[in-house]
C-alpha cells in the first residue's frame, strides 16, 4: 500500500521530465504558473479556517521577502530559498502554535 504513492510520484516525474523537454516553452511556463496556483488553492482555504495557518504563511512570506531583498542573501538560489522558508516557517509555527495531543480513550 505504501508503494503506490511512490510509484505514482515516480511515474509523474518521469512523464513530466519527458513531456517537459518536448512541450513548447510557452506551455512549460504556463504550467509553472499553474503549479503556484495549485499551491495557493491548497493553502488559502486552510488559512481562512485557521489563523495559525495564516500566521505561518505570513511568516514564510516575511522570510521569503528577507531572502529576496537583503543583499547578504543574494547568493541563495530560489529553490533553496523555498526550502529555507518552508522549514523555518514550519519550525516557528510549531514553536508558536503547538498542537496538543488528543486524550486516548
Amino acid at each position: 500500500l505504501a508503494a503506490l504513492p511512490i510509484l505514482g510520484w515516480s511515474a509523474g516525474t518521469l512523464c513530466g521530465s519527458i513531456l517537459g523537454s518536448v512541450m513548447p516553452l510557452i506551455l512549460t511556463n504556463a504550467l509553472g504558473i499553474a503549479l503556484y496556483g495549485m499551491f495557493i488553492a491548497v493553502v488559502v482555504p486552510k488559512a481562512r479556517e485557521n489563523l495559525h495557518v495564516l500566521a505561518v504563511v505570513a511568516i514564510s512570506v516575511a522570510i521569503s521577502s528577507a531572502l529576496y531583498y537583503m543583499p547578504v542573501f543574494s547568493t541563495v538560489s530560489s529553490g533553496f530559498a523555498v526550502i529555507i522558508c518552508a522549514v523555518a516557517a514550519s519550525a516557528i509555527g510549531a514553536l508558536l502554535f503547538p498542537v496538543k495531543d488528543k486524550e486516548v480513550q
